[in-house]
């Protein structure tokens, strides 16, 4: 509701048995606390102050609406009331109007009632204070956020493993991902190449391998994070070694489905994972060499499973 100045009229449709604001008292109050009757007709008002009654709550509260207009009709302010009783909603509606007509009328000591106020009904009471309530409009929804672009993650690293060559391996590897949707999915490749260590008889292995990951990710974009992921990989086998048996001098392929799990750490547009990947090949390949004495002796199997850690550094790009 907005205070005004200028010329104004109270427009309050006539009491009825079951009504509390009576509208000859009502304007005989404001009146009252004006000290001066500013008010006319409502054709020649510059503000008109239109008051309803409205159905009493469900918990017995007696309710009311007042609208501020304009000449043209154009609402100013609407305020809802609310009161115990009829006594107190009828102090509630006058100290409403008194703030819009003239605030500082507040402050005065109020002018002596006239003698020709007229009473106001039998069940009206006189209020202890008013209750007044703002009618506030309920926030607007935010917009919809637009649909995140796809974040494509790319970096390198190093791993460790056991069970595919001979020995432990070490290797260098890079990977590659991609996350379409805001959903936290992922889809991951990685590419790698390792080297045996500490193989018997000194026969050199080595191994190219390539993986196909779905990850489910958390806290993509906080510091700290995780991925569980699961998928397929394959590998060839090089033996890079002399006097093995034939057929075991070619590079063996392999391919069977792969798990794994780890934590992520974030930094800025870097991301650091490392992850340990369970691998179960097939088939199981087994290599094999001639002793001095002529007999045939394996130098090497693949392992049911075929264990990897792996610590890599990631940039992620829109």
């Amino acid at each position: 509701m907005l205070a005004a100045s200028g010329s104004f009229a109270i427009v309050w449709p006539a009491s009825t048995d079951e009504a509390c604001v009576e509208p000859a008292a009502l304007k005989a109050a404001v009146v009252a606390r004006l000290g001066h009757d500013p008010f006319v007709d409502a054709e020649l008002a510059e503000v008109v102050l239109e008051g309803q009654e409205l159905a009493p709550s469900s918990t017995g509260r007696r309710r009311a609406r007042l609208e501020q207009r304009d000449h043209e009709g154009h609402v100013l302010g609407t305020r809802d009331l609310d009161a115990a009783s009829c006594g107190e909603l009828m102090r509630s509606a006058a100290f409403v109007i008194v703030l819009i007509v003239d605030p500082d009328a507040l402050l005065r000591e109020p002018a002596p009632a006239p003698t020709t106020q007229p009473e106001a009904p039998p069940h009206a009471e006189q209020p202890e204070a008013p209750a007044l309530r703002r009618v506030v409009e309920p926030p607007r929804p935010p917009p919809p956020s637009p649909p995140r672009p796809p974040l494509l993650d790319a970096g390198a690293g190093i791993s460790y493993g056991r069970g595919l060559l001979p020995g432990d391996d070490i290797g260098g590897a890079v990977t590659v991902g991609l996350s379409p949707w805001n959903a936290p999915l992922r889809f991951d490749w990685r590419g790698s190449y390792r080297a045996s260590l500490g193989t018997p008889r000194r026969q050199q292995f080595s191994a190219l391998m390539q993986e196909w990951r779905a990850c489910a990710v958390v806290g993509r974009h906080g510091l700290l994070g995780g991925a569980a992921c699961a998928g397929g990989a394959w590998s060839a086998v090089l033996p890079e070694a002399r006097g093995l048996a034939d057929g075991d001098r070619a590079g063996k392929a392999v391919f069977g489905p792969l798990v794994a799990l780890g934590p992520t750490l974030r930094a800025g547009g870097l991301t650091v994972a490392a992850d340990v990947t369970l691998f179960f090949p097939r088939p199981r390949w087994a290599f094999s060499y001639e002793d001095e004495a002529g007999r045939v002796r394996t130098l090497h199997e693949l392992d049911r499973i075929v264990i990897t850690t792996t610590i890599s550094v990631t940039r992620t790009f829109r």
